[in-house]
Parts: structure tokens; sequence; C-alpha cells
């Protein structure tokens, strides 16, 4: 089930890339937790609706926000994504590349966990991995 869902996520961040969200791969109670290192807003959303908050306060901020898939890990029900975030500030065009973990949890095809490490080793530390 973790390769069905490592390439539903490739499809996901694909999607996002050409401007939307691939809701199906959401849980109704998804938890999504940002921290507030490069602008948009920290906080902990729930609920695809959350989810839904939490991106657009980053789209609010910049412009041409993509996240560039690198690396996929698998530790049980988890999957860590390295990306690279690139965009441009709102009004200043000021480009941002910051390299990030997303850490997804998932339970049968859905993810109910989506948190974003600014520490790729504490991401993977955080499922039993190590670097």
């Amino acid at each position: 089930m973790s390769r069905e869902n490592v390439d539903r996520l490739r499809v996901a961040y694909e999607d996002f890339a050409t401007g939307g969200l691939t809701m199906d791969l959401l849980a109704d109670d998804i938890e999504f937790r940002q921290p507030d290192e490069i602008g948009g807003g920290e906080g902990v959303y729930h609920g695809r609706e959350g989810v839904m908050l939490g991106v657009q306060q980053l789209l609010d901020v910049f412009d041409d926000l993509r996240a560039e898939t690198e690396e996929f890990f698998v530790a049980g029900d988890y999957i860590v994504v390295f990306v690279q975030i690139r965009g441009l500030g709102k009004g200043s065009s000021v480009p941002i590349n910051t390299p990030q973990a997303h850490v997804w949890r998932f339970k049968g095809r859905q993810a109910d966990l989506w948190q974003v490490y600014f520490d790729r080793a504490e991401a993977l530390k955080a499922v039993g991995l190590a670097e």
C-alpha cells in the first residue's frame, strides 16, 4: 500500500504545480501543521477546509509558489517527501528557494496528517529514519 501512496503523493504534488490540491488524498479529519519560517502563517489546521486555508495563506504571500519533489522515504504509515519550495514574494518579487520535508501519515489510502519541517533530519527522525 505504501508504494501506491507514494505514487498518489507524486501526482498530488504535480497537480498542485498546475493549480490544485488533490482533495481525495486527504482524510476528512486531516491535521496540517505548518511552521512560519518563510511567511504565510504558522498554525495547525484541521480538516480539508483547514488545509485549504493554510495553503491559501502561503499563496497570499507568494506568487508562482511550487513544491518540487526530490526524494520520498517510506516508514510504516509515514511518507517523508523532501521538497524545494520555490516562489516569488508578492509585491517584491524576491525569490524564495527553501528546502523542506513534508511528513505525511496515511490511514489506508488517505492522509490524516501533513506536517512541514524546515529541518529535514528532524523530519526523518520523527518517523524513525536516519538520513
